[in-house]
């Protein structure tokens, strides 16, 4: 009898502290996601030659914890160029998105989610080419934090750039463009939440003779 209760009682205690092990895990979760993408294309002869390049790319990350924090963090870069000679015409074009999400749920739940995205694109074009870029960057963040101590933080931001140039009776045209979004959420007594945005975009052409 005795041996059957000492048996009992050490199977309770090796539970819990299985379930102590496993809640200690579970206060931080963490996540993220990168991509990036590159190309690059270029064409030259005595009358004609073309040339493009296009990349992308995309990154997601996403993390939830239910008894404590989260982290999730995504990037994308993208980059593309394009050249011709001679009569010939370049293009080169870029975009890239970014995402982060995360929720943290608890008595002290805390959440950051950070996104960010970068695109640039450029070509050029000489002797009566032609030349053309465009670039295009989001970001997106996400986070919320819930319980009585809940905080959430979120950042996102984008950035776009492109750019073209002619020589010689040329023509260059560029375009740019970026987003940013962030919004984040604490819940509770003593909830606070912090989110920041940005996004910049830029563009250049020019031809000369």
């Amino acid at each position: 009898m005795a041996r059957t209760k000492f048996l009992a009682l050490s199977f309770i205690v090796l539970l819990g502290i299985g379930l102590s092990n496993v809640a200690r895990v579970s206060r931080y979760v963490s996540a993220g996601g990168g991509g990036g993408g590159g190309g690059g294309g270029g064409g030259s002869g005595n009358g004609s030659g073309s040339g493009s390049g296009y990349g992308s790319g995309s990154g997601y990350g996403q993390a939830g914890g239910s008894s404590g924090g989260a982290y999730a963090s995504g990037g994308g870069n993208g980059e593309g160029g394009g050249g011709g000679q001679n009569g010939g015409s370049g293009y080169g074009s870029g975009s890239s998105s970014g995402y982060g999400q995360a929720d943290g749920y608890g008595s002290n739940g805390g959440a950051y989610a950070q996104g960010r995205g970068q695109g640039g694109g450029g070509g050029g074009g000489q002797n009566g080419g032609s030349g053309s870029g465009s670039g295009s960057g989001s970001g997106y963040g996400q986070a919320g934090g819930y319980g009585p101590y809940g905080g959430g933080y979120a950042q996102g931001g984008g950035q776009g750039g492109g750019g073209g140039g002619g020589q010689n009776g040329g023509s260059g045209s560029g375009s740019g463009s970026g987003s940013g979004y962030g919004q984040a959420g604490g819940y509770g007594p003593y909830g606070g939440g912090y989110a920041q945005a940005g996004g910049q975009g830029g563009g250049g052409g020019g031809g000369g003779g």
